[in-house]
């Protein structure tokens, strides 16, 4: 063990420790505004990640990308506009329109093959599937930016869960987010030393539709608080703006 003992610069091994670790920058764990990761497959499903759970990221990564951008917006003004130079709006054509429809089909696909359907069934709907694509592309480039994703990623009768899942799916995932919210904070309370907590992947920092109060939040947000304040901070502040404001008004 370490001992800093000659006074007046007495420092504990808890203190050296602490000044030798890199400084982190909570803000751009805790915020609406996350960074896009650069590989094409997996930032396409970020993309749809945030479509449906955090319309906020979403709406940012539109104004990263072009402070015009809105989630209704027309991409086909935006290019009349002269912003057909930006390389960062060609991406989230790729993306959006390109490689999440297939993707998606393949995926619901793969689940209808699960569920017993024959082959010429699931051809049926992933060709259903390649045609909402399609009708995606020109809506989301000539209307609707957010909608056309939706629609290019929606297959057959899954078009009418996807525009509306957000109205029924909170009550239904909430028994299973309640699980996971317990097991992150008990695996936190064995994670001494660390240099960032597990809160980070807590439903409150990722779901926002979820308007049901998250039930021990309050706890890990102290359990955290305790351990690294700075980290404490950003989290609470993030909080305090969200559908589980109530357990930062706690804390």
């Amino acid at each position: 063990m370490l001992h800093f003992a000659s006074a007046p610069f007495a420092m504990t091994e808890f203190q050296f420790k602490f000044l030798m670790t890199p400084l982190i920058d909570y803000s751009k764990i805790y915020t609406d505004a996350p960074e896009q990761h650069p590989n094409l497959i997996l930032g396409s499903l970020q993309l749809l990640f945030w479509l449906f759970f955090r319309p906020k990221a979403w709406r940012n990564h539109l104004k990263r990308i072009d402070p015009n951008l809105e989630p209704d917006s027309s991409l086909f003004f935006l290019l009349r506009r002269g912003r057909w130079r930006n390389l960062a709006l060609w991406w989230l054509l790729i993306q959006g329109y390109l490689v999440l429809p297939p993707l998606a089909n393949l995926s619901f696909g793969l689940v209808f093959l699960v569920l017993g359907k024959s082959l010429e069934e699931i051809v049926l709907l992933v060709a259903r599937g390649v045609a909402f694509g399609v009708t995606g592309v020109a809506f989301g480039v000539a209307f609707d930016v957010a909608s056309g994703v939706v629609l290019g990623v929606a297959s057959g009768v899954a078009f009418g869960v996807g525009v509306t899942i957000n109205s029924w799916r909170p009550w239904v995932s909430y028994p299973l987010l309640q699980l996971w919210t317990m097991l992150l904070h008990r695996l936190d309370k064995g994670r001494i030393g660390k240099d960032i907590s597990l809160l980070r992947w807590h439903s409150a920092f990722w779901d926002e539709w979820q308007r049901i109060p998250l039930i021990g939040l309050d706890k890990h947000l102290l359990l955290v608080n305790e351990r690294n304040p700075v980290e404490g901070k950003a989290a609470l502040k993030y909080l305090t703006t969200s559908r589980q404001r109530w357990a930062a008004q706690a804390v």
